[in-house]
């Protein structure tokens, strides 16, 4: 069984029914599934759950590009696993690793919140299309997964993401953008 809770089989039939069948996108799946072995997300589900998530919200939007999705799958691995950069370039290429860096909040671990956003928002407008996608059904996917988190803690992160929106611009999908707006708002809306 792999850490999404599907075995090795399952996994590559439910990729294929995703419409998903490029090999640079399920080995990216399955580098993503082991660099997040021994990760959870709050919930208690496994880590490898949410760079698959991000991938099927990319794929429901018909962002089908390989790269795209291969990207989508190793997001965090830099960011949150200790991978070597040099690692993931040799096995999936700089096009792939460059969009990876351009969504990755590398910096000593010790920055705060505050000063991790203000370097978001600093380059946001800089990404480049498919390094914007990926961040938006990121921050997509994690709002609708705030539930476990404490209520300030949705606060913070839910305006964060509407400055976020507002320096990445312009956005490549902008009906994704308004999904993310919407759940940031609906979150705020929750305080009154």
């Amino acid at each position: 069984m792999t850490k999404t809770g599907l075995d090795q089989k399952e996994s590559d039939c439910e990729m294929v029914r995703m419409g998903i069948n490029d090999p640079i996108v399920l080995k990216a799946r399955r580098r993503s599934e082991a660099a997040h072995a021994c990760q959870v997300r709050d919930d208690g589900r496994p880590y490898a759950t949410h760079p698959h998530e991000v991938v099927q919200i990319l794929v429901d939007r018909g962002h089908m590009k390989p790269e795209v999705l291969a990207a989508a799958y190793l997001h965090d691995v830099l960011e949150d696993t200790s991978t070597p950069r040099d690692d993931l370039v040799a096995e999936f290429g700089e096009e792939i690793v460059g969009i990876v860096d351009e969504v990755t909040n590398i910096g000593p671990a010790d920055r705060s919140f505050e000063d991790k956003q203000a370097a978001l928002l600093e380059h946001a407008g800089r990404m480049t299309p498919r390094a914007k996608l990926v961040k938006l059904a990121d921050r997509l996917h994690n709002l609708g997964e705030m539930n476990e988190w404490p209520r300030w803690k949705q606060d913070r992160y839910a305006l964060a993401t509407l400055q976020l929106l507002v320096a990445i611009q312009p956005v490549p999908d902008p009906g994704l953008e308004e999904k993310v707006r919407r759940l940031a708002l609906r979150l705020l809306a929750l305080d009154e």
